[in-house]
């Protein structure tokens, strides 16, 4: 897809008010379900120490949780047409993305005990990611270059907008690829690459999605059934530490 040919997309509709009420369902449905099976890791701190990840893995939930606040936000303020507050919580919004990518590589380097220099490369790139992502969200309020809102009140994605999704779909390939590997080799980290392995397929489908559809919830879709899916075998790995 030329990146330059769509830097910005414009978003019409005459539902618009109905889509976007319709656009938080989703939202908060993705709430109830991440309240339901993460609740409990979420407010109480892990007691055992012999599960390093535990802590990095309740960063990456919240961080998810509260990016699902925010999309959901997102749908109702689009309905109401408050562009300021629409304009600050997209902001957020891409900030609780960005935290969300920098908890899952801090995560998956410990979940999966990486030693090697897949280790710094997922860890810096998470940490980087976030703070790039940050930056031009700063620059944005001074040069729309992320996103803005037109003289008509319509939402216009920018060209760093497509470029961090599509950083993230690069990265979500290549983490994806490597666990895959690992997760159909004969050994004791099987299970965990397993799960890695889904998450980024899954979130790696969702972004590809939400970069074509910007007015869907695919990027929620993704954590949801991302951490539904990592939820099966996180969960698991804390009771038996």
């Amino acid at each position: 897809m030329n990146l330059e040919a769509n830097a910005s997309i414009e978003i019409h509709n005459e539902d618009y008010n109905m889509q976007d009420y319709l656009y938080s369902v989703i939202g908060f449905i993705a709430i109830a379900i991440h309240l339901i099976i993460n609740f409990k890791v979420m407010v109480k701190p892990e007691s055992s120490t012999s599960q390093k990840a535990a802590g990095k893995y309740r960063f990456l939930i919240t961080a998810i949780f509260s990016y699902y606040i925010t999309d959901v936000l997102w749908g109702i303020l689009a309905g109401l047409n408050w562009i300021t507050a629409l304009f600050i919580d997209t902001t957020i919004y891409y900030t609780a993305m960005s935290l969300a990518i920098l908890g899952f590589y801090r995560y998956i380097v410990e979940y999966l005990e990486m030693k090697d220099w897949r280790a710094n490369f997922f860890k810096y790139f998470g940490i980087g990611f976030c703070i790039l992502e940050n930056i031009f969200l700063i620059i944005n309020f001074l040069f729309p270059c992320f996103f803005w809102f037109d003289e008509n009140d319509h939402y216009i994605a920018g060209p760093v907008r497509y470029a961090a999704l599509w950083i993230q779909i690069a990265m979500f390939s290549i983490s994806s690829i490597f666990t895959g590997i690992e997760a159909f080799r004969q050994n004791s980290a099987k299970k965990r690459n397993l799960a890695i392995f889904l998450f980024s397929l899954v979130m790696l489908v969702a972004i590809i999605f939400q970069e074509r559809f910007p007015l869907l919830p695919f990027y929620a879709l993704g954590c949801l059934i991302g951490c539904c899916i990592l939820h099966v075998y996180v969960v698991g790995d804390v009771k038996q530490s």
